[in-house]
């Protein structure tokens, strides 16, 4: 029997041939100490750097009757329970730093980003509208857009660069100047993004809002306060909303070079001329706390009661579970159920997060170091190789650039015969011959192909079986046999 159109697509979507289709066989595929020949995976963004502390949490959770404690109690609203609508709020407060402090009744619950961001581009677009969204960016915003009958519409990188110098090869130093040139505020940037909205207008296609990340996915870096000032300027200008994705917010590490600036801490008037309604904020637990796919996300929204009405009379379909709720009550109220092991890790409790309690505030700072010194080896692995990376400030992955490398080892003829987006395709085949996976920053809308995000926040032993098979991958002779001329 048929499919709607609706239907067929999403069908298309995870079946061969379709985007997602090899990543949900990577994850059936991948890598364990039991199943050795599986897949290393690093296309993701995973992080399992605290598992251990947070199984060792769940366990002490699980001899008590959390779903009974007497922080979960209260009102249970449309989209999660009042108390973990209040230990949000705390959060937000303290490490968001807000113009003003937020509420309870400023957050809206939901069970993951990917839903709240689809909800909430349903209630401020109509179909047909245009979601703006700055190069490069995650590859599934698309998806997650279009499903609201929305079309995503990247803002190009530059005034300057055309297509064909986009397409090949360049040096590192240069490939890094230009895509670190991504994350600066320039009048460059600003006359590209107006050309781009007066086409789309001329289209008598509506821009309606403009999606940003920070930190960055992919590039894992923050943008500066004056950017994001900059940036929801033309956002006023221009009438559009301004939806801040910030899921990495809390994974900034501890040598970042740009510290984390939310959009909730720009101030009206002083800083921005952004009038406050237009800005929603997201964030989940997913990234920050290590628990992919844990489904518990939350949308702020700092100034505007019919976004925030209509958001919550959609948040009754995609509740928090009752379940997660009260784990996550228990792990961020200032009565959290921490035993002596949590205790004796961060003493007395100073310095801990405002009123979130003692394992968050520990949580997140050791989470940081681990990520800092999980990226210092990759890092330490790359330059052993001649392999250019990305500086990265937050996040679980850094940038590589290929590139160069493929300009050092391959025969001259081969960038006469085919450009670098195709180069690029053959290497991350090449990876994933041997048995790695990494992300090529085409899906992303990188600029310049030769880039590659690739995951550091696994295990040591995961990352060590990783680093073996990219130093086999990496092997010249490995290169040539691979890219040599059919």
């Amino acid at each position: 029997m048929a499919l709607s159109y609706r239907g067929d697509q999403r069908a298309k979507f995870v079946s061969p041939g379709g985007p997602m289709h090899a990543f949900f066989r990577g994850i059936r595929d991948e890598w364990r100490p039991d199943y050795p020949e599986g897949t290393i995976q690093l296309d993701g963004s995973e992080n399992t750097l605290m598992w251990r502390e947070l199984s060792d949490f769940l366990a002490d959770l699980a001899g008590r009757e959390v779903m009974n404690w007497p922080g979960t109690k209260g009102a249970q609203l449309p989209s999660c329970s009042e108390a973990l609508l209040s230990c949000s709020a705390a959060l937000f407060n303290e490490c968001f730093k807000p113009n003003k402090p937020l509420t309870p009744e400023q957050v809206v619950g939901g069970a993951g980003c990917t839903l709240l961001l689809e909800q909430v581009v349903r209630v401020i677009t109509d179909p047909g509208d245009v979601v703006l969204v700055p190069v490069p960016f995650w590859f599934m915003f698309a998806t997650i857009i279009g499903k609201a009958d929305v079309k995503l519409s990247p803002l190009p990188a530059s005034a300057n660069q055309s297509a064909e110098q986009a397409g090949s090869f360049i040096p590192a130093d240069a490939a890094i100047k230009e895509i670190e040139s991504l994350m600066v505020w320039s009048e460059s940037t600003e006359l590209a993004w107006q050309r781009h909205i007066d086409e789309l207008l001329r289209q008598q296609k509506r821009p309606r809002a403009l999606l940003l990340t920070n930190p960055q996915n992919p590039l894992g870096q923050c943008y500066s306060r004056d950017y994001l000032c900059r940036l929801a300027d033309f956002c006023e200008r221009n009438e559009l909303f301004l939806l801040s994705d910030e899921v990495f917010a809390l994974s900034v590490h501890p040598d970042t070079c740009v510290p984390f600036t939310s959009v909730l801490s720009l101030v009206p008037g002083t800083d921005t001329i952004l009038k406050p309604e237009r800005v929603v904020v997201l964030w989940s637990v997913s990234k920050d706390f290590c628990l992919s796919q844990a489904r518990v996300a939350f949308a702020v929204i700092p100034a505007n009661e019919a976004l925030k009405d209509a958001l919550t009379s959609f948040s009754m379909s995609f509740r928090i579970s009752s379940l997660a709720d009260a784990f996550f009550v228990a792990f961020l109220s200032p009565q959290s159920l921490l035993d002596s092991r949590f205790r004796d890790i961060v003493g007395s409790g100073e310095g801990t997060l405002g009123g979130l309690g003692h394992i968050p505030r520990w949580f997140v700072d050791e989470n940081s170091l681990r990520l800092e010194d999980a990226k210092r080896r990759l890092e330490a692995r790359c330059k052993r190789h001649g392999i250019a990376w990305l500086q990265a400030d937050a996040g679980h992955f850094l940038m590589l650039y290929f590139g160069e490398f493929l300009m050092r080892v391959l025969p001259e003829n081969k960038f006469v015969a085919e450009d670098g987006c195709a180069l690029e395709k053959r290497l991350s085949a090449h990876f994933l011959k041997h048995g790695v996976a990494l992300r090529p920053g085409s899906p992303d809308n990188v600029p310049r192909p030769g880039w590659f995000r690739v995951t550091f926040s696994r295990s040591t032993e995961y990352m060590q079986e990783a680093f073996g098979r990219l130093e086999t991958a990496l092997h010249v002779d490995n290169i040539l046999e691979t890219f040599r001329r059919d």
